[in-house]
């Protein structure tokens, strides 16, 4: 046995693996990868807004000094 292979099923029974044994894994795969990709383009989408929040704010703060002076 492989070391990847946790310990709870290294004493399965074999005829859980016969059928369609690359189907599931695919899938588990494609889903583990979706949710990777959620993740980064959450954390990018929420970075740009920040940044554009910021330079939102301190052109509001330019145009308020220039009023001012």
């Amino acid at each position: 046995m492989n070391n990847k292979t946790p310990s709870y099923l290294q004493n399965a029974p074999a005829q859980q693996f016969d059928n369609n044994s690359t189907k599931p894994r695919k899938k588990r795969r494609f889903i583990k990868f979706l949710r990777n990709y959620f993740i980064i383009m959450g954390m990018l989408t929420t970075a740009y807004l920040l940044m554009r929040g910021i330079i939102e704010l301190l052109v509001l703060l330019n145009m308020i000094q220039n009023t001012v002076k």
